[in-house]
């Protein structure tokens, strides 16, 4: 866990721009966010950065106005990673298609349109991990910005979902992979990672 402070000019330039917020982030560690298993969830109300990572954060790296506050080890979580063990969870995403741009020769993502096209994106997604869906809700979210360099296409977005319900896992492997991996594209800016708390 990770605590943000709002009036470091940086921390501010960092929630403006999801590159910067990935690059000062992988100041922790080693390698790749590939090689280093990282996921992260950004939270604007508390402040606050969710990460999962296989490597642990070297907290001496962190830039000014981001300070580890908290580590912990998620071995028993995963290892209770079993088919029929439901959770209730909340994972920040996506949902959309590539579309072909006049005169560029990159593609761009376009949101899904209608709610029920994200409700079959994120129930398709949820097979291919491991879990089906019990019930769940959708709430849309500010777009995120992003600048690369010229060479990578300069200005990007994400348009961004929320969706928050209860799964089961069907597929103990398939969804530690998930897990660990996280779901749908953006991954490396925030997206994609499944926040799961275990049903009484």
């Amino acid at each position: 866990r990770i605590q943000l402070d709002r009036r470091d000019p940086g921390v501010r330039q960092c929630l403006r721009n999801c590159e910067d917020m990935h690059r000062s982030l992988m100041r922790l560690f080693h390698g790749s966010r590939q090689e280093a298993g990282v996921l992260y969830r950004v939270s604007n109300e508390t402040m606050k950065v969710y990460l999962l990572s296989e490597q642990k954060p070297q907290a001496e790296n962190a830039v000014s106005g981001m300070f580890v506050s908290g580590i912990k080890d998620t071995s028993t979580l995963e290892n209770n990673f079993r088919i029929g063990t439901c959770y209730d969870f909340d994972i920040l995403v996506s949902p959309s298609k590539k579309v072909s741009m006049a005169g560029c020769k990159n593609s761009r993502r376009r949101l899904l349109r209608t709610a029920q096209e994200r409700l079959d994106w994120m129930t398709r997604k949820s097979r291919q991990s491991g879990f089906e869906i019990q019930f769940m809700q959708e709430e849309i979210q500010p777009t995120l910005y992003g600048r690369h360099g010229a060479e990578q296409g300069g200005k990007m977005y994400w348009s961004v979902v929320r969706f928050t319900g209860c799964l089961k896992i069907i597929d103990s492997s398939k969804f530690h992979t998930s897990w660990k991996q996280g779901i749908g594209p953006g991954r490396a800016y925030g997206l994609g990672m499944l926040l799961l708390r275990a049903k009484l």
